[in-house]
């Protein structure tokens, strides 16, 4: 007996929560609020996003955490990529500036050269000698 159709589609879905920025090493442009941004597959969290607004001239986003669950990671289903996408496409959509992230990975299998070349993927760029990468907002 073979499986449903719908039953064989994964599902994927976020869910946004704003919360407060309890980091210890609050700096003074940076907001008080984060937003927290959860991917589900068929309904089990694999994966989440922070990210906060620093209030500069001009202001900025800055993903300070993007993590898939392990299980998840190199499957290359592209469930990073679709986070770091919607992380990008809901921070825009409230305010249209640059986003900053550092590609420092927290899994000792996952280069600092690996991390790069994900982001550059999502057109992430490095404007410089450190690791800080950026993306402008579409035009």
């Amino acid at each position: 007996m073979s499986k449903n159709f719908h039953e064989t589609i994964p599902t994927i879905d976020f869910e946004e929560k704003q919360e407060e920025n309890k980091s210890p090493l609050l700096l003074p442009n940076e907001a008080k609020v984060i937003t927290i941004i959860y991917i589900r597959l068929n309904g089990k969290e694999i994966g989440i996003s922070e990210c906060v607004f620093f209030n500069e001239n001009p202001g900025r986003w800055h993903i300070r955490h993007i993590e898939i669950i392990k299980d998840f990671r190199w499957k290359k289903y592209g469930y990073g990529k679709k986070l770091l996408e919607e992380t990008c496409k809901r921070q825009w959509s409230k305010n249209p500036v640059t986003i900053t992230l550092d590609p420092v990975s927290q899994d000792p299998n996952i280069t600092k050269e690996e991390l790069v070349k994900a982001y550059q993927s999502c057109g992430f760029i490095q404007t410089g000698p450190g690791t800080r990468m950026r993306r402008y907002p579409p035009q």
